[in-house]
């Protein structure tokens, strides 16, 4: 059985490496394909490689702990994280990238600036790029997920930080998932936003707040060393769990992201999951998993 499940698991990334359909190095995933089931994400997506440079680093551990030696997957991981540097950062923040050792792909350095003369540096990595397009706002999970995995650099990770307190992403509840809103009329708003009055401004992806994610954010500021700021925000994720409809502590799916008010689905496990999971980080001063040397930067 343990052979069976590790062949399937080889077959998996088999499969995910096949999601490169041009052989950049990063995955190329279809429009709302993702946790955001309803948002125009496409091509080379932030959240989606993030994960997938951490499929390719457990990868790694795995077969180093059975003996087979996980060098080729490490290997693999570094190429991702390196693409999502240079790709999906806009910046002198990701300059060390482009030393002479940058195998290859180096017009990606131009491509954004030719299809944006403004596009000169965001503090954050963009949540897609496509053919002559990008996404310009911020998908916060997605950058939490980079912080957290080690994929952003010292420089980016200060960056990151310091815009998602500039903006109160953690208003009026920790936290909103999109910033700025994509509004009708922006050219990443799509009318199937619309259905079941789902995906309008300040609301599900689109800038809504979702608690689960909320854990993750506080568990970034534990792993940054914002231990002060942690606790302040696993109280507001307290209070936003707390929040309900019909009851009280219904640990909702999403809330508004100008009110706060619940919003979604009820009793939801990755809301109460992640405000325990937040709840320990926070009391041991640390984060299980995620500062362990696996998912140190570099």
């Amino acid at each position: 059985m343990p052979i069976l499940l590790k062949f399937k698991n080889l077959q998996k990334l088999l499969w995910l490496r096949y999601q490169d359909s041009n052989g950049c190095g990063l995955l190329e995933v279809h429009e709302a394909a993702d946790w955001a089931d309803l948002l125009a994400n496409r091509f080379n997506v932030l959240y989606d490689n993030v994960l997938w440079y951490a499929a390719l680093k457990a990868m790694a551990t795995l077969a180093d702990a059975l003996g087979k030696g996980g060098a080729h997957y490490t290997d693999l991981a570094s190429d991702v994280r390196h693409k999502l540097r240079i790709v999906l950062w806009v910046g002198p923040e990701n300059a060390d990238e482009w030393g002479p050792t940058c195998p290859g792909h180096t017009e990606w350095k131009h491509t954004l600036s030719q299809v944006d003369p403004v596009l000169v540096k965001r503090p954050f990595f963009l949540p897609y790029v496509a053919f002559r397009d990008y996404g310009d706002y911020c998908d916060v999970f997605g950058n939490l997920l980079a912080l957290l995995f080690g994929v952003a650099n010292a420089a980016q990770e200060t960056r990151i930080l310091d815009y998602l307190y500039q903006v109160g992403i953690a208003e009026p509840y920790p936290v909103r998932v999109l910033h700025p809103i994509i509004h009708p009329g922006n050219k990443d708003w799509r009318e199937y936003y619309r259905n079941n009055n789902l995906n309008l401004p300040e609301q599900y992806h689109n800038g809504g707040i979702w608690p689960f994610v909320g854990g993750f954010y506080v568990a970034v500021l534990v792993k940054m060393g914002q231990l002060e700021q942690a606790r302040r925000q696993l109280e507001k994720l307290a209070e936003v769990n707390r929040l309900g409809v019909h009851e009280e502590w219904e640990f909702n799916e999403w809330c508004h992201g100008g009110t706060g008010r619940p919003m979604g689905y009820p009793h939801q496990a990755w809301s109460a999951g992640m405000y325990v999971y937040a709840y320990q980080c926070v009391a041991g001063g640390r984060v299980p998993m995620f500062q362990e040397k696996t998912w140190s930067g570099g």
